[in-house]
């Protein structure tokens, strides 16, 4: 019977060994691709950097650049207004330069029309003046000559003082025109000059800016490849994921469906070891004081295992707490049973129903969780640090339910 007994143990520890790899596996795999997606997701990050930093550069340069046409338009309007005001010079120069013309025209008149009368009068200095003034019918009419004489003579003379002071006054006014002409062409020069050296500069910020935005395409894209790259990592995590699951479920079935096996063999052994020892008894009589002494001391170590609940066995101990370390993606706080992790009560074990009551070391936990196999008790701490400060340990197990 015992010989049967161990044959089934090992076919049970052989089996959970087989459904521990494949778990521990999957787990692997699940751990890689989690490694992976972390990197995807730190190079996306990068990248989103990058972009938000290539955009604001890129904002900046689209503001100098308008700033810069702003002005080029300005300059532009500028030069027109400065054209219009060099053209206006030419005409009035145009204009002086008539009037100029037609001043020297009226000086030659002039002074051909002196000539012929200064010729004239010295010509017939001595009888032509004496000649028509003594001619002269009355003394009034000889006054009124020599007046008309002096009036011409006089008028020649303000008609040459006219003319040199309206020569002199177009000559200034030409050359005030033309100095102002001057300081508008160089104002002008500067100002196309200026306008080159800022069509230079917004030339060369739009090749800036160009450059930033095939940048930004180019992480763009990157970005784009990297949360597809992303995506398809989630997707094959929540394979691995369900896999896992199914496997943990698998190996609890199997794990509870072994251990009832187990008990059953445990049960039935027990009984045809009862069935033995009340067979031997019942042939030994009822009587004498050895074999009373024998009952008792049956009795009493009965009663002691039923005390202290079922014995199950030394078991292997170690400790969990809520966190992803421990629990992975069921890092919520809720057990598989459905309760919220406690300390000092929840542990894990899987073969024993859920509620199933465990005295371990003096204390008394309830089976709330799975995730190890029968004969591995994981007891629920509050924090990591506690958890790991537990470390590994044996003890002896009994079930009180």
């Amino acid at each position: 019977m015992c010989k049967k007994v161990m044959c089934v143990l090992l076919t049970i520890v052989m089996s959970l060994s087989v459904v521990l790899n494949v778990s521990a596996s999957t787990q692997e795999k699940i751990t890689d691709v989690q490694a992976e997606q972390d990197a995807a997701e730190s190079d996306l990050a990068d990248t989103q950097n990058k972009i938000t930093d290539l955009e604001s550069k890129k904002s900046e340069l689209e503001d100098y650049l308008n700033n810069l046409n702003v002005q080029l338009t300005e300059l532009s309007e500028s030069l027109e207004k400065l054209q219009q005001q060099v053209s206006d010079k030419e005409v009035e120069l145009e204009m002086l330069q008539a009037a100029l013309g037609r001043a020297k025209e009226q000086e030659a008149k002039q002074y051909k029309d002196m000539k012929v009368r200064i010729r004239y009068m010295y010509e017939n200095a001595n009888t032509s003046l004496l000649t028509t003034l003594l001619q002269s019918k009355s003394v009034t009419e000889f006054l009124n000559r020599a007046e008309t004489i002096s009036q011409l003579t006089e008028y020649d003379r303000e008609q040459l003082n006219t003319y040199k002071e309206t020569k002199e006054s177009i000559e200034e006014q030409e050359q005030q025109i033309s100095e102002e002409k001057t300081e508008l062409e160089e104002l002008k020069e500067e100002s196309e000059q200026k306008q080159a050296e800022l069509a230079e500069v917004a030339r060369t910020t739009d090749e800036k800016i160009s450059e930033y935005t095939s940048l930004i395409s180019k992480e763009e894209l990157n970005a784009s490849n990297l949360q597809d790259k992303i995506a398809a990592q989630q997707v094959q995590l929540e394979k691995l994921i369900a896999q896992a699951e199914a496997e943990r479920k698998a190996a609890e079935e199997k794990a509870a469906a072994e251990a009832e096996a187990k008990r059953l063999a445990e049960q039935k052994a027990a009984e045809e070891a009862e069935a033995a020892k009340q067979k031997e008894s019942s042939s030994n009589g009822t009587s004498g004081s050895s074999g009373g002494g024998s009952v008792g001391e049956s009795v009493s170590d009965s009663s002691s295992n039923s005390s202290a609940g079922k014995y199950l066995g030394k078991f292997k101990l170690t400790a969990y707490c809520a966190c992803s370390k421990c629990c992975g993606q069921w890092s919520n706080g809720i057990t598989a049973s459905g309760t919220t992790a406690t300390p000092g009560r929840t542990v894990a074990m899987a073969g024993v129903p859920f509620g199933t009551k465990l005295l371990i070391n003096g204390n008394i936990y309830v089976v709330e969780d799975r995730g190890t196999p029968y004969g591995h008790v994981d007891i629920f701490f509050n924090n990591h640090s506690a958890a790991i400060k537990f470390g590994l340990q044996y003890a002896d197990v009994y079930q009180l339910n």
